[in-house]
């Protein structure tokens, strides 16, 4: 397991713990699996690897656009006038 999923295991781990000592009794599961299904066996998670994928932030997707659209109306110009 990668040190980072480690150390969101733990604090995820430590979250459940938290509520139970707070509430005085487990989380729900439905709403708080185990840190096991919730970062291990949860079939609802996806997860993407960079070398699978482009992985663009909001902004740089939002320029991406931009340009796609800039360049479908330079396309168009001719036909236009």
């Amino acid at each position: 397991m990668p040190r980072r999923h480690n150390r969101f295991y733990r604090q995820y781990a430590d979250t459940l713990a938290r509520y139970e000592a707070a509430f005085g009794m487990a989380p729900p599961s439905d709403i708080w699996p185990s840190a096991a299904q919730r970062l291990s066996d949860d079939p609802r998670a996806r997860r993407v690897h960079p070398r699978d994928a482009f992985i663009l932030s909001r902004p740089q997707a939002a320029l991406l656009l931009l340009a796609f659209i800039g360049l479908i109306a330079l396309a168009l110009y001719p036909w236009v006038q």
